[in-house]
């Protein structure tokens, strides 16, 4: 069933496991909703220039879906996103995934994300309430 209103949607990850599967699965439902997601993995096409692409995915996105895990919280490439995103003023949603340890975060991103509420993923078993959490956010849009 499409959405009342549909959401440009931008998957923030890590091309590492859980965040990979994770983020695909968040990209299908979200897609299966009307919703225009981006995630690179999935969004951009062989021989692509993909820094282009995805700073127009981040700069035309509604929300900013971010999936934050020990892999991620390192990545200089997320912190930049993130940056980019809280810049623009996007609607930044953090989800940590299997995130061991919150001081993990550099300081960077816990100054840029200390405004918005995340929430925490740690099993697919915690697939469907995030799923469930994001159709309602998305449907009051």
């Amino acid at each position: 069933m499409a959405p009342t209103k549909t959401h440009r949607i931008f998957i923030s990850y890590r091309s590492a496991e859980p965040d990979l599967s994770l983020g695909k699965r968040l990209f299908e439902e979200m897609t299966q909703q009307g919703h225009a997601v981006f995630m690179a993995a999935l969004s951009l096409g062989f021989g692509d220039d993909w820094s282009p692409k995805i700073d127009d995915a981040l700069r035309d996105c509604d929300y900013f879906l971010l999936l934050l895990s020990n892999q991620s919280a390192v990545s200089e490439m997320v912190l930049e996103e993130i940056r980019t995103a809280v810049e623009l003023k996007k609607q930044v949603l953090p989800v940590h995934v299997v995130l061991t340890d919150p001081e993990l975060l550099t300081y960077s991103i816990r100054a840029l994300l200390r405004r918005f509420q995340y929430r925490n993923w740690r099993s697919d078993q915690d697939t469907p309430e995030l799923l469930r959490e994001l159709g309602r956010l998305l449907s009051s849009g």
